[in-house]
C-alpha cells in the first residue's frame, strides 16, 4: 500500500490514489441510481406502484448501494477466512436461486 512520505505530508501518488478511489465510488453510486431510474417505469407498471411505493423502491436501492459496501467491508475485515467464505457462498447461492426462480416464472 502507498504510505505517506513523512509524518503529516502526503505524497502525490497517495493523493491520486485516494482521488481515484473516491471517483470510482461516486461513479458506481451514480450508476446504481441510473439503473433504478431506468427500471422504475417497468416496476411501476408491473407492480402497480403508487408514489409512496415508488419512493420506497428508489430509497431502498440507494440505501442498499450504501449499506452493501459497508457490510462487505465488515466481512472482509472482521470475519475469519472460513466463515467469510461460507457466508459468501450462501449469499451467492441465495442470489442465484432468486434469479433462477424469476427466470422460471410463466
Amino acid at each position: 500500500m502507498i504510505q505517506p512520505h513523512e509524518e503529516g505530508k502526503l505524497g502525490g501518488a497517495y493523493i491520486y490514489l485516494i482521488s481515484l478511489v473516491a471517483a470510482a465510488g461516486g461513479f458506481l453510486f451514480g450508476y446504481d441510481l441510473a439503473i433504478i431510474s431506468g427500471a422504475l417505469p417497468f416496476l411501476e407498471n408491473y407492480f402497480g406502484l403508487d408514489a409512496a411505493a415508488k419512493g420506497l423502491a428508489v430509497s431502498s436501492a440507494v440505501f442498499g448501494s450504501i449499506l452493501g459496501p459497508l457490510v462487505g467491508m465488515w466481512l472482509v475485515r472482521d470475519l475469519p477466512g472460513g466463515c467469510r467464505e461460507r457466508f459468501e457462498h450462501i449469499a451467492l447461492r441465495a442470489g442465484f436461486s432468486g434469479f433462477a426462480h424469476q427466470c422460471n416464472r410463466p
